[in-house]
């Protein structure tokens, strides 16, 4: 099982990079299309106030599914508004819409990119589809050069949910985009966005950049695409990256937020362990620095990070200013989770100012974990649970897990029908201790419950909860009572 700190690292190869990085020849050319840009003076505002707010779901990308992802989406301007999902150590993911004046008209653009081991992407879709009523918004929005054939993203929003596709052709690399990812999520908090609304008065129809002549191929990464890239050495220096590339817009240009630099201070036993950070707006632990089992708290983590290079510091950029804890988890098993004997810090709280520098330690990261935390909420979160299992789904296993307690009801309810005597399936029998124990350890069975284009049972897939016990029960060392 894994949690959202490798679906960030994963992620941002996937969607931030591998979407769009392409070997094309930058020769390759054909004819510019034209984009039916949309005019938000008639219709389309409404996209900025859609996209406000802490989105939790979950996110499938090029045929991998990932069963916890949120976007933190807030104004940073009156007419701007802003997300990024930090990866750690291999990079970071941030879309940002905007009002923009496009060759004359007033409407909305995104810019999409960030860094990843060194090169440095950002690309620009403009607005050119709507479809509003009473029950859904859709909202297309293109590559402002190379149009719907290059690459498109689309956002429908109905009741208090987002599904959110992206598409492409690799720069122009292949005939017809094809999807590569798809999001789902639920709205779980306006909170956040809401004061940032208020401070902006957003959103207003101002422009915030300006683009009166589009995109000049001279500047272009591929002439298909109003993308820019440039490759480093290391993360660091955007900026320069940003210069290098001829990205008409940086992170300087950028209103409001913030960046901050973390000070970790590994002892001996985590020197070169791998970090899970978190900034959160709740405590995820309490002041003697043990971790919460209130669920709420952990997602209420608006930012989760990876770090796997025995790193001492790490820079957020792009911050969203505010009030946050930080808390830092030493992955021992390197399971990606929260898992019992794992170290921890206690949350220490900071408050980030708009457009300040801030550096803060995390020390001691001292504290062993007694618990297995799944933040990942897979489809047991996005789908209505039924009236008698709205209180089935936790994802905090803070006990001991045995056979005869715990897990022999769950494979008596959910396997022993295909997989026991006389002819058990895959020549399995379930109900035989011994021979589960073996699955486990030989078989990967823990993956198959898993698994979400082979599950097991594969007509309906464990709960949640029954899921995490597994896990929990392996972790702890399969007893038997």
């Amino acid at each position: 099982m894994k949690c959202i700190v490798k679906t960030v690292s994963i992620l941002c190869i996937i969607i931030g990079f591998l979407s769009f990085y392409t070997h094309a020849d930058q020769g390759t050319y054909r004819a510019v299309p034209v984009l039916n840009v949309v005019d938000i003076e008639k219709k389309g505002i409404e996209l900025l106030n859609n996209i406000q707010g802490q989105w939790i779901g979950i996110n499938t990308v090029a045929g991998m599914k990932f069963n916890w992802f949120t976007w933190d989406y807030r104004a940073i301007g009156p007419s701007h508004v802003h997300g990024i999902y930090e990866g750690g150590s291999m990079g970071n993911l941030l879309t940002s819409f905007f009002v923009a004046n496009f060759k004359g008209t007033k409407t909305i653009m995104a810019r999409n990119g960030g860094v990843l081991n060194g090169i440095y992407r950002s690309s620009y879709f403009v607005l050119d589809s709507i479809q509003e009523d009473t029950l859904q918004r859709y909202y297309r929005l293109v590559d402002a050069v190379g149009g719907k054939k290059t690459m498109y993203m689309e956002l429908r929003f109905t009741k208090d949910s987002l599904y959110w596709n992206s598409y492409t052709s690799q720069l122009g690399s292949k005939p017809t985009p094809s999807r590569h990812m798809t999001y789902k999520g639920k709205k779980h908090t306006t909170t956040l966005a809401q004061r940032a609304a208020d401070r902006f008065d957003f959103p207003k129809k101002h422009p915030t950049y300006h683009f009166p002549s589009g995109f000049d191929n001279a500047y272009l990464y591929i002439k298909n695409s109003a993308s820019f890239l440039w490759q480093s050495a290391t993360n660091d220096a955007i900026e320069a990256m940003a210069t290098s590339s001829l990205d008409p817009i940086t992170i300087s240009d950028y209103p409001h937020i913030a960046t901050l630099n973390i000070q970790l201070q590994r002892h001996q036993k985590i020197k070169n362990t791998p970090i899970l950070l978190y900034l959160s707006t709740q405590p995820l632990t309490d002041e003697d620095g043990l971790l919460s089992k209130e669920l709420s708290r952990y997602n209420s983590t608006v930012l989760q990070s990876f770090l796997t290079n025995s790193e001492t510091d790490f820079t957020y950029t792009y911050l969203h200013p505010g009030d946050y804890f930080m808390t830092a988890i030493a992955d021992l098993d390197q399971d990606y989770a929260i898992s019992k004997g794992d170290f921890a810090s206690r949350s220490t709280a900071i408050t980030i100012a708009p457009q300040s520098n801030t550096s803060a330690t995390i020390a001691p990261i001292t504290h062993r974990s007694a618990m297995f935390i799944n933040q990942s909420q897979g489809d047991d979160f996005y789908v209505a649970p039924k009236k008698d299992t709205l209180s089935d789904i936790p994802t905090i296993i803070d006990w001991t897990v045995s056979y005869d307690r715990d897990v022999k009801s769950i494979i008596e309810n959910n396997c022993v029908i295909c997989h026991s005597h006389p002819s058990p399936s895959a020549m399995l029998d379930l109900t035989d201790f011994k021979e589960l124990v073996h699955a486990i350890r030989h078989k990967k069975l823990i993956q198959r419950i898993h698994s979400t284009n082979d599950p097991m049972p594969p007509k309906e897939p464990l709960s949640a909860k029954d899921r995490s016990i597994l896990t929990k029960w392996q972790q702890d060392g399969l007893l038997k009572n």
